[in-house]
């Protein structure tokens, strides 16, 4: 069981790295795309600016052809000025010259720029996408070793069904772990809680996960060494990753790894009623917390015993298990 607990912690290590790259590819990617529309809207700014810089360009050469004609006064600003029929119109012009010769500056100065925020919006994306590519190598890499592990696994339980010793080892490692939580369960009995109400939610309870019943609750032999097994819980079914979520109220009193369960949280609900979530990839929750009814506990993880992503789920009565089936909504 040890060796199965290590390669378990080591799949949803690479796992949990997995997540956090893709997370960060996204993060990237929208970056890339907001620095992309910066460097749209400056282009589209710049080019506003071109154009009034080429009809100011042509205005200019229009007047120096007229500057050598004989009325070539008519475009002295001085003359201009001095042509003025008293001083408040002079003012006026006067001011209206320098509200041009500033006007061409400021567009000179804006086209200046947006010539250097278009410069630095390049080099921020060429960055971007240089640590982009170095991100999407290091997945590469994670989900290769992912499934490097996983195959390891798959050998490893192979190995431990063609030997009888190793796998009754395993099923009475597993025996004391379930022990443990029933002790743990028993603990937490002696300490008082306001909660209640669970009975009475018989068939009521919502799903903690979407999925479907991969292996049900009860006693079976196994074919192969046909040895009676009994199992406490349920397997849904689930998509990998996917939320899983309080069925009920209640006060998270465990939310750690336990061997053979994988990374598990157990919620008290009061009246003696626990619920168990156990293979998560991810804990969302801590001991101590209390929670509600549709609140996320974790994630779904790769379960040890399918070897496929799914939730085993638990429903316990003062230590006691109980066919969670018959307390879930049947759905419809």
């Amino acid at each position: 069981l040890n060796e199965l607990e290590k390669l378990n912690k080591e799949l949803q290590a690479y796992k949990s790295k997995i997540r956090k790259l893709r997370h960060r590819i996204k993060d990237l990617s929208s970056s890339i795309a907001e620095v992309d529309r910066r460097i749209a809207g400056v282009k589209k700014e710049l080019d506003t600016q071109r154009q009034w810089l080429k009809k100011k360009v042509q205005s200019l050469q229009i007047n120096r052809n007229l500057s050598h004609r004989s009325d070539k006064t008519l475009f002295d600003p001085l003359v201009v000025l001095a042509s003025a029929e008293d001083m408040s119109q002079a003012i006026r012009r006067w001011y209206y010259f320098q509200a041009l010769a500033r006007y061409d500056y400021d567009v000179m100065k804006g086209y200046l720029k947006n010539l250097e925020k278009l410069n630095r919006q390049k080099k921020k994306k060429e960055k971007l996408l240089t640590v982009l590519k170095k991100e999407k190598d290091k997945l590469i890499e994670a989900e290769r070793v992912l499934r490097i592990q996983r195959q390891k696994k798959v050998q490893f339980l192979a190995s431990l069904a063609r030997k009888e010793k190793l796998y009754k080892q395993m099923i009475s490692e597993l025996k004391a772990t379930e022990r443990k939580i029933y002790r743990m369960l028993k603990e937490a009995e002696r300490k008082r809680t306001t909660l209640s109400g669970f009975r009475r939610m018989k068939r009521h309870l919502p799903w903690p996960v979407k999925g479907s019943v991969a292996l049900p609750f009860g006693s079976y032999i196994d074919p192969k060494y046909k040895t009676r097994v009994f199992r406490n819980g349920i397997y849904i079914k689930a998509e990998e990753d996917s939320p899983v979520r309080a069925v009920y109220d209640g006060e998270v009193i465990f939310a750690d790894w336990i061997e053979g369960y994988g990374k598990v949280v157990i919620l008290r609900h009061g009246e003696g009623y626990y619920t168990v979530y156990g293979g998560l990839s991810e804990i969302t929750v801590k001991k101590a917390d209390v929670v509600s009814r549709g609140d996320i506990l974790g994630r779904v993880g790769e379960s040890g015993v399918l070897n496929e992503p799914a939730l085993y789920f638990e429903l316990r009565f003062r230590g006691k298990p109980l066919n969670p089936i018959y307390w879930l909504s049947v759905k419809k």
